[in-house]
């Protein structure tokens, strides 16, 4: 029996990258083992040979016109050679794309997404900078989400959103959630990462604050300070250790040596995904500030790995927590509030390890083996 044939389009391939394609990469393997996969690789920055799937092609040109040209022809390419379903990642060009070549061809196409688009749309103004925005992000989206045959986001929360804000039918909207390889990870918190400590010269006696996170606004990083100065004016035994890049970073390490907290606020720019665990592993509490958050998938990394969060409300928090974890969140912006729920963590042991036990139970739906199943069924059930 011939495996049924899937387009499947990735923004980019970087084994050394932050970001959460890596397990979309995964997603892609996963897949090729039910499902003959055809890969395209908008933006290949390793070699595609390391990715377990059948096919694979890396975008060649850089051109607009060209790059237009040359997703489509290799779009409709593997269309004639039998493949009836696409499924896009987040690329708003591919996914219109892959959408118009299946709606002229008789085909399917899934596009994901799962993010408040509506909140960076601008006004309508005959500006540059407005019909740049315009032209090349907002108009595309609303009409992609239109074209596209289903749309598929990441919670409950968020297929409610589309509707309520880009009138999407409900009908054409499925959720499958992130996920991590729970046990994987439960695995690696088992040998946490001394040598960590060692790296950052983190007193070993010390509670460790994480964060982890793209620093900017949205993600809450300039929520850290007053969090951090809330925290280290009272208490001497704690140590944050801020993981991750971003617009923010310059700003905040220059807030930390003026502050003269070098010794208790270590930052270390960004780390490949594959890397995370290890400082996972070393965390006593893992905190989540963010101004907007609509999944998060470093939240359901901490619960696996055993971490009690402290968080913020948000979409993110509303959908993937229980009601005994979000006794620990606080609206975004309240710093008090915020740094309350650590200090009280901090000073029960007890509560860490309730909370470490329903992180185990609220993570197992977003293991990876019954989703990849989701995404199987998905394909399967749609003909």
């Amino acid at each position: 029996m011939k495996k049924e044939k899937l387009i499947f389009v990735l923004p980019e391939y970087d084994v050394n990258a932050s970001t959460h394609f890596k397990y979309t990469v995964e997603l892609a393997e996963a897949l090729a083992e039910k499902m003959e996969l055809f890969l395209f690789v908008e933006d290949a920055k390793s070699p595609l040979e390391g990715i377990k799937v059948q096919h694979a092609y890396g975008q060649k040109f850089r051109f607009l016109p060209l790059v237009f040209l040359e997703r489509f022809f290799v779009v409709l390419l593997w269309r004639i050679r039998g493949c009836r379903k696409i499924y896009i990642h987040y690329a708003y060009l591919s996914g219109l794309i892959g959408a118009l070549v299946m709606r002229l061809t008789r085909g399917k196409s899934f596009y994901w997404h799962c993010e408040q688009r509506a909140m960076f749309e601008v006004k309508f103004q005959f500006t540059k900078k407005a019909l740049h925005h315009k032209l090349l992000q907002d108009w595309p989206f609303r009409l992609l989400i239109r074209v596209v045959h289903v749309l598929v986001t990441c919670t409950e929360v968020m297929r409610e959103y589309y509707p309520r804000h880009f009138s999407v039918s409900p009908k054409k909207i499925s959720v499958i959630y992130n996920w991590v390889n729970v046990a994987e990870l439960q695995r690696r918190v088992q040998k946490p990462c001394v040598s960590l400590k060692k790296k950052y010269e983190i007193n070993p006696h010390d509670k460790i604050i994480l964060f982890v996170h793209w620093l900017s606004p949205r993600k809450g990083s300039r929520r850290l300070p007053e969090i951090m100065e809330a925290i280290l004016s009272k208490r001497k035994d704690v140590t944050f250790l801020i993981v991750g890049g971003g617009p923010d970073e310059s700003t905040l390490r220059t807030w930390v040596r003026e502050k003269g907290w070098d010794n208790k606020i270590k930052l270390t720019s960004e780390v490949p995904n594959d890397e995370i665990p290890e400082y996972f592993s070393v965390g006593t509490i893992f905190i989540v500030p963010s101004e907007n958050e609509e999944f998060g998938r470093v939240n359901i990394e901490a619960m696996a790995m055993g971490l009690p969060i402290v968080a913020t409300k948000t979409l993110a928090s509303q959908a993937l927590f229980s009601e005994k974890q979000k006794v620990y969140w606080s609206e975004p912006g309240d710093i008090a509030s915020f740094a309350n729920n650590i200090e009280r963590l901090l000073d029960n042991p007890h509560e860490i390890k309730v909370l470490k036990e329903e992180g185990f139970k609220q993570v197992r739906k977003y293991d990876k083996l019954p989703n990849v199943e989701n995404f199987l069924a998905l394909f399967h059930q749609s003909e």
